[in-house]
């Protein structure tokens, strides 16, 4: 036997009817129930295969809920949610009636081979809690629970949220391990066996991670499929840096300054409230290389792209975008509010579209082409 999260017995593997991961984000049309809990944080994960993006979960922090968007590929202005049989937080013996704070419950996909999402790694910040989530969507569930023995980031657990879960890939798109980063403390843990998904592993300390003023929010930059670093920015004073990482050591990262800053392209202060402001989306071409980073401000709407990585010429640079999050809503800014982000991945492992769920009304907007300066921002209609 394991502990779960909250110190009640689990099952070392156990049925997940899953519902993990939840883009309730997609609703439109809000089913019943789900309008009392709209404002509450939302987490969001894809499960990518090898032709694209066709599936994504969204998890309610509100109370655990998940629910299951998929038929992606038909048409990604029209794709269809349903609720998962199983509550998350029931999995993991947390009391539905105790909501997570943002950045509180942290969720990636974990790889197998390049665009197979085959689980999810789940993190509890507060307590550092690992568990795993394989055969995604079995029998309409989210998928199947293993916790891990311990709480491997334990020592990283801390109740302000301000953190980052990073993923690491080898070079045939494996995710072998990940960064769980608080911003607040420049203090960071590395898990390995992630594609093996091994339960009794610990985490170990990694060094070169900055500490920031403000709320963190990062982006995987990869290369032919490989992590080479994770672009950072930090909420409080606007600033861009990468964090490079070492190919032979797991533990530690690079700084490499930037002289961008997104305060020029997004207003330092907001008339709205968000608690989590900024939202980074990796933005790859069919080579699986990040050429872009999309950003969305939670408390504009407004969007930029951040591009010239590949240009050793020219510094990168943040492009503000004429799309509007809230006006492709056709809804107020006002109010506090985060924002969830899905990629959609073509085929050809190229970063089609993006999935935009407003965290206050749960309605979704998609975003095509992102990484053109003529990038279009639609509503998206939710069945059920």
């Amino acid at each position: 036997m394991v502990s779960n999260a909250h110190g009640g017995p689990a099952a070392e593997t156990r049925s997940l009817g899953v519902p993990l991961l939840l883009l309730a984000a997609l609703c439109l049309t809000l089913p019943a129930g789900l309008a009392a809990q709209a404002r509450a944080p939302i987490v969001a994960v894809p499960q990518d295969a090898a032709a694209g993006t066709d599936d994504f979960y969204y998890l309610d922090l509100a109370n655990g809920t998940v629910l299951h968007g998929d038929q992606l590929r038909r048409n990604p202005l029209q794709i269809r949610v349903q609720r998962v049989r199983q509550n998350l937080f029931a999995e993991i013996g947390r009391p539905t009636n105790q909501p997570a704070a943002v950045g509180e419950v942290l969720l990636v996909p974990i790889h197998f081979a390049a665009r197979s999402v085959r689980a999810v790694l789940f993190v509890e910040t507060s307590t550092g809690y690992v568990a795993f989530f394989d055969q995604l969507g079995k029998g309409g569930t989210f998928g199947r629970i293993t916790s891990a023995i311990g709480r491997p980031f334990s020592t990283l657990a801390a109740a302000d949220g301000n953190f980052a879960l990073l993923p690491r890939h080898d070079t045939n798109g494996r995710t072998v391990g990940a960064y769980l980063y608080h911003a607040g403390s420049g203090r960071a843990f590395y898990l390995a066996g992630l594609n093996r998904l091994d339960t009794d592993r610990a985490a170990v300390a990694a060094a070169g991670f900055p500490r920031l003023t403000g709320r963190v929010a990062a982006a995987e930059i990869q290369s032919f499929d490989r992590t080479v670093s994770y672009l950072v920015v930090d909420g409080g004073d606007g600033s861009l840096r990468f964090l490079d990482v070492d190919g032979d050591n797991q533990g530690r990262v690079s700084v490499r300054g930037t002289t961008s800053n997104l305060f020029p392209t997004f207003a330092a202060d907001a008339a709205s409230s968000s608690p989590e402001r900024f939202v980074a989306v990796p933005i790859r071409d069919s080579r699986e290389t990040t050429t872009h980073v999309l950003f969305v401000d939670g408390a504009t709407g407004d969007l930029a792209v951040f591009d010239g990585m590949e240009d050793d010429a020219r510094a990168p640079r943040a492009r503000k975008l004429a799309a509007n999050l809230y006006g492709a809503l056709g809804t107020s800014a006002a109010g506090e509010r985060i924002c969830a982000a899905v990629p959609a991945v073509a085929g050809n492992g190229a970063t089609s579209g993006v999935w935009l769920i407003d965290s206050r009304t749960r309605a979704v907007a998609y975003v095509a082409d992102p990484a053109s300066p003529t990038a279009t921002i639609r509503r998206v209609d939710v069945g059920n």
